[in-house]
C-alpha cells in the first residue's frame, strides 16, 4: 500500500469517527411553547408542571413556592358565585396566572 493510499484511508477513517461523534441536536422549540397559542394560561401552567426547569424559567419560581403563595393570597382574592349565573367567578389560580395581567383588587 502506497503512502497516498494510507493517507486517503486515514482521512476516511477520521471522517467516519467525526460523523459518529456529532452530537444529536437538542430541541429547537419546546413542545409547550408550540402549544401556547392553542392553550389558555391555566392549561399552560398545568403543562409546565411536567417540566420543572421550564416552570422555574417561566414564572421565576418553582411550583411549590407558587402553590404556597397561591394558598396565602387565595382567601384575599376569592369571590363568590352569584345567583344570576351569568358566568363563573374567576378562580384564584386563573387570576394569578402570569398571562392575566391583573392588578391587586383587595
Amino acid at each position: 500500500m502506497s503512502s497516498e493510499e494510507k493517507l486517503a484511508l486515514a482521512a476516511i477513517a477520521i471522517s467516519v469517527v467525526l460523523k459518529k461523534r456529532r452530537r444529536s441536536r437538542r430541541e429547537w422549540v419546546k413542545q409547550w411553547l408550540l402549544m401556547r397559542p392553542k392553550q389558555s394560561d391555566t392549561t399552560l401552567l398545568e403543562e409546565l408542571r411536567l417540566y420543572p426547569d421550564d416552570f422555574q424559567n417561566y414564572l421565576r419560581m418553582d411550583y411549590d413556592i407558587y402553590n404556597e403563595l397561591l394558598q396565602l393570597i387565595s382567601p384575599l382574592i376569592v369571590k363568590q358565585d352569584t345567583n344570576f349565573n351569568f358566568r363563573d367567578t374567576i378562580t384564584p389560580h386563573n387570576y394569578c396566572s402570569p398571562d392575566s395581567q391583573c392588578s391587586p383588587r383587595v
